[in-house]
């Protein structure tokens, strides 16, 4: 068995291992914001601008054991149970693009595509919406599994 580089990088099978690995990082985001014990900056975003007030717990409130049926709390619980659909949709996608890849191109060339995607997007997402430092040598690592998993999909093996 020989080898091959194949440097075609504008595949279906590349985009479609791509998209499955973004979806997957997405995913985990609408799973983190959906499934959180605590309102985040997504979901007291989401409150302030269809309530037009801060979330409040339920010993801020007033009325006594009527929490649930307040304002914050219905949106609260409506935005989390929307990442949660979104979650499984998104994941639905994920697989499916994920079997397409996996159908093309076997499993080596999908698997390192997807995981790189998913891997640096969701670095990214954890960066930006979430606050996550990262430091000199997360970096290092971070490049060197992309380096790893870029040689992993430029080879091929041909079979006669």
């Amino acid at each position: 068995m020989e080898t091959e580089i194949h440097s075609n990088n504008a595949s279906p099978m590349r985009q479609r291992a791509a998209l499955s690995g973004l979806c997957a990082a997405v995913a985990s985001v609408f799973g983190k914001v959906g499934l959180s014990d605590v309102n985040g900056p997504v979901v007291s975003f989401v409150v302030h601008y269809m309530c037009g007030t801060e979330i409040s717990s339920s010993s801020d409130n007033d009325g006594g054991g009527d929490y649930f049926f307040t304002c914050n709390s219905l949106v609260s619980y409506g935005a989390r149970g929307v990442f949660v659909i979104a979650m499984l949709l998104i994941n639905a996608i994920m697989m499916g693009s994920f079997l397409e890849g996996l159908q093309e191109s076997g499993s080596v060339a999908a698997v390192a595509l997807s995981t790189a995607a998913n891997f640096s997007a969701s670095a990214i997402l954890g960066i930006v919406l979430f606050g996550e430092n990262v430091n000199e040598v997360w970096l290092v690592g971070f490049l060197m599994i992309l380096a790893g998993i870029f040689l992993l999909t430029q080879v091929k093996a041909k079979t006669d």
